[in-house]
């Protein structure tokens, strides 16, 4: 018995690195040309969190159905704006290779769009009171991560201030217009 209480001791920190957490995903962002690809690594729990979006799902006979409630569950849990609020079109989505971890789904789904702006990740807050989204954003030199889920759903980018640059340009207008109409003295 001793041996048997040791061998479950010595073998639980290893049970950590089975799976991921269930109310955990990862979301990566990354612009090409003219589309954004959003690689998603979703937990086990994707399955679930898809028969709880749409129950009929557990009838369903062929994998056809599974991957038309993908799409439409991603379109609302899953939304990409640009700079003027237009939702960004989701165009498709691809599954990729797990290499062999059977406890999570990974998929590069493509939006058609370049101006990012605004981000709505509620993807498996429908099964998760406690879901948290991790999304990085990998648009430019520096990578930036996001947290979303129940409780903060959406976040936006953040947009650059030039305004400082404007000030400095005004420097020299106000220079010039000093020298020509600010020094009007009297010579006696």
């Amino acid at each position: 018995m001793k041996y048997v209480i040791l061998l479950l001791l010595w073998s639980m920190p290893f049970s950590n690195a089975w799976a991921h957490e269930a109310n955990e995903a990862f979301f990566k962002f990354t612009q090409t040309e003219n589309t954004i690809v959003v690689e998603a690594e979703f937990p086990w729990t994707l399955r679930n969190a898809l028969l709880a979006y749409k129950p009929s799902l557990k009838e369903a006979v062929n994998n056809r159905d599974f991957e038309t409630t993908f799409l439409e569950y991603l379109r609302e849990n899953l939304i990409l704006k640009d700079e003027n609020g237009v939702v960004l079109e989701l165009q498709s989505f691809e599954e990729l290779d797990n290499n062999q971890h059977a406890h999570q789904n990974t998929y590069n789904i493509t939006f058609k769009g370049t101006s990012l702006s605004e981000v709505t990740n509620t993807t498996l807050c429908n099964l998760n009171g406690n879901q948290v989204n991790y999304n990085t954003l990998a648009l430019g030199e520096e990578n930036e991560t996001f947290q979303t889920g129940s409780q903060k759903g959406t976040f936006q980018l953040k947009k650059e201030n030039n305004t400082p640059y404007l000030l400095l340009l005004l420097i020299p207008v106000f220079y010039f217009l000093y020298k020509k109409f600010g020094k009007k003295s009297v010579s006696h």
